[in-house]
């Protein structure tokens, strides 16, 4: 089961200022004109997940990814992040009425902003058991596709459908979509997803072999696996209009990490959240690196809009 605290993010639509300098919103097929910035993503399962995903209008806006078996053997207060990719369904799980097994799955992925996202839940999960569970509460197939019922007067239902619009079953993997995320959007050719984006592989690319993510616009965070002796880091990556706006952004970042103080958590410096803070600048992108207390804690301020330095609206 699930016990990972899920936090709501709402249509973040983000975007990010920071003094008089903004961070390059990413465009359709463009680049941010920077290198991987210390780390590449090449062959990670970070980007295995964003190969799966067409590059579109709405799945470049927000992904939230989670390699849940890394989580699963790391262990320890890790465990609970398990599912974090898919965590939109975590409350169907928890209901226990629709055979998910958000946890279960290798990995997960969501991209795009509700109602258009669409989630991949890759392995883990009794399609049969799902089938069943999903066609008792009045999904009804379409080809390939199981579709919500337009109207239901069971509460489990109402809330179920606009999480589950249209769902697929292929093996033991479960795909979601909807009219505006359509399941055609889950793709076989790397070349057309997001993984071959050039603006969301620069933010994987900085990321690098990541096994939590989020990436939004022109910011992305992620945590590696921690280390040998179990100090957990944390990567935080901005892209920037030029590579004199990054080397500026860096600076601000570097004073905000040391001297300024949380906004979601009152009279806290940032520097007690984040330390051994490493603040670089390549071409047009900005990397920091931190050790943290969990892993959650740059998860919580992305989603709380609470990065050094970095205005999220």
């Amino acid at each position: 089961m699930i016990r990972f605290r899920a936090v709501v993010v709402a249509a973040l639509g983000l975007s990010l200022t920071a003094c008089s300098s903004s961070p390059s919103a990413p465009q359709a097929g463009s680049s941010t004109g920077a290198p991987p910035a210390a780390s590449s993503a090449a062959g990670t399962t970070l980007v295995t997940a964003l190969g799966r995903i067409a590059a579109t209008e709405y799945s470049r806006r927000h992904v939230r990814f989670s390699d849940n078996d890394a989580i699963r053997k790391i262990g320890n207060m890790w465990e609970e992040m398990a599912g974090y990719g898919s965590q939109d369904l975590v409350m169907l799980e928890l209901q226990g009425e629709f055979g998910l097994r958000n946890g279960q799955a290798r990995y997960a992925v969501t991209a795009g902003e509700s109602p258009g996202r669409l989630v991949v839940l890759a392995g883990g999960q009794d399609a049969s058991k799902i089938r069943s569970a999903l066609t008792a509460k009045g999904w009804t197939a379409d080809g390939d596709r199981l579709v919500a019922p337009k109207q239901s007067a069971d509460a489990e239902v109402i809330g179920a459908k606009s999480l589950l619009p249209q769902v697929r079953l292929a093996g033991d993997e479960m795909l979601v979509g909807s009219d505006t995320a359509p399941l055609t959007d889950v793709v076989t050719d790397p070349g057309k997803s997001l993984a071959a984006d050039p603006a969301v592989r620069s933010l994987a690319d900085c990321l690098g072999d990541v096994v939590l993510a989020e990436l939004a616009g022109p910011v992305a965070v992620g945590v590696p696996r921690p280390s040998a002796g179990g100090k957990i880091r944390a990567v935080v990556c901005s892209s920037w209009d030029s590579d004199a706006s990054a080397t500026a952004a860096a600076q601000r970042q570097r004073t905000a990490y040391s001297s300024g103080r949380s906004r979601s958590a009152p009279d806290t410096p940032y520097a007690e959240l984040f330390r051994d803070v490493d603040v670089t600048a390549t071409g047009r992108m900005v990397r920091v690196e931190a050790t943290v207390a969990g892993p959650s804690t740059v998860l919580d301020a992305f989603v709380q809009r609470d990065l050094p330095a970095l205005t999220l609206s």
